[in-house]
């Protein structure tokens, strides 16, 4: 197990298994991480463990884990780059679970691994739809940004 200090936040540290440590009290206690992102009471699996940190300049700041510990443990972003979940599970945040990507790659590895929540007839009735986005998000179980980015031609634009 290797273990590396947060820049900024030196009282706590990351492991390269995904879990990170707080010594504010005298002694390494795990965190417990909160979900974040996706829609409030929807699925789970589709938000993002983060954990809540007082920094050294004493502002608090979440953070994504999977984000410090690709950091951390595989070094810096390249320009452009995301991190990714080799599985696509957003709560598997190992560093040899995790990976630097672009947009292109992350949507490969989605339909790789048959995560994507809608299907083309889904993608068409959206595009036709007179609902909101936030109505259709609902309806569909996704972020109304994903919505908007259909409608917007920003995402499934080679679907005709």
């Amino acid at each position: 197990m290797r273990y590396a200090k947060i820049p900024g936040a030196v009282q706590y540290k990351v492991g390269d298994d995904g879990t990170v440590w707080s010594i504010k009290s005298g002694h390494w206690r795990k965190l417990k991480p909160v979900l974040t992102g996706g829609i409030k009471g929807g699925d789970p699996n589709r938000r993002r463990p983060a954990v809540n940190l007082v920094c050294d300049d004493g502002h608090n700041r979440q953070r994504k884990i999977h984000q410090l510990v690709a950091f951390l443990h595989l070094g810096d972003k390249p320009p452009g780059a995301s991190v990714l979940h080799k599985d696509d599970d957003k709560r598997n945040n190992v560093v040899t679970n995790l990976y630097y990507g672009d947009s292109h790659q992350n949507a490969h590895d989605r339909g790789d691994n048959r995560l994507s929540p809608l299907a083309r007839d889904d993608v068409r009735a959206i595009r036709e739809s007179p609902l909101s986005n936030v109505e259709l998000a609902r309806q569909y179980g996704v972020c109304r940004t994903t919505i908007w980015k259909i409608r917007a031609g920003h995402t499934w634009s080679k679907l005709a």
